[in-house]
């Protein structure tokens, strides 16, 4: 049996915990990763939206470096996690959300919350 040539499955496990500290600033693109040379798989964003009053909208763009993608923009409910992956309903791939070689993904806060609370964000898949 011939041996692979190239990568199936990630080479690189990957996790990245960001906090956008200010749940009302609405100016702000974040940076949550960018792609490895060789591409790479989002198994799940999960977002926590401190704020305990107000639903938070959050848009998830990619970015090839020149120009910013909204993929797609979903509602953070208040005091709760959600899993932005998911909410995107890939059903085109296997559940994952895939980010070719020299992209990065971000988000964007499209609605404002209470100024006081902040949302915390984990990644979670792997580079290839």
């Amino acid at each position: 049996m011939a041996a692979n040539t190239t990568p199936i499955f990630p080479g690189r496990i990957l996790q990245v915990n960001y906090i956008i500290t200010d749940n009302s600033d609405t100016s702000t693109v974040h940076s949550l990763f960018s792609d490895s040379e060789n591409g790479s798989r989002i198994d799940s964003i999960i977002c926590y939206n401190y704020d305990a009053n107000n639903i938070i909208t959050i848009g998830v763009f990619v970015n090839d470096g020149s120009t910013s993608v909204m993929l797609n923009k979903i509602d953070l409910q208040p005091d709760s996690s959600t899993d932005l992956v998911k909410e995107m309903k890939l059903d085109q791939t296997d559940g994952s959300l895939f980010i070719a070689s020299g992209q990065t993904l971000e988000v964007k806060l499209l609605s404002a919350g209470d100024g006081t609370s902040h949302i915390d964000i984990c990644v979670m898949g792997g580079s290839y």
